[in-house]
């Protein structure tokens, strides 16, 4: 994992959590992850998996709430993941 200096960044979307940089951003630290599920519980993160992101993001969209979806580009179609495993 690295570091960065966090000088040069400013916040492009609060509810997605975007930081951008015009410039090169210099690391500062490194670290080395050894059980990133270990790494994410140590520091509080709630994982969950889900054979489907399409009922979250359709209740998110639903409930007229702020959110960000911009990887869903790389999500199986919604016809798959609706057809379930074959």
């Amino acid at each position: 994992m690295h570091l960065l200096d966090s000088a040069g960044f400013t916040l492009l979307d609060a509810t997605a959590g975007y930081w951008i940089s015009e410039q090169a951003a210099r690391v500062t630290e490194t670290y080395l992850v050894e059980n990133c599920f270990t790494a994410l519980a140590e520091r509080g993160v709630e994982l969950r998996f889900t054979p489907s992101l399409w009922p979250y993001i359709d209740a998110v969209v639903e409930a007229a709430a702020e959110f960000s979806a911009i990887r869903m580009r790389n999500a199986q179609a919604r016809e798959l993941a609706e057809k379930g495993p074959a």
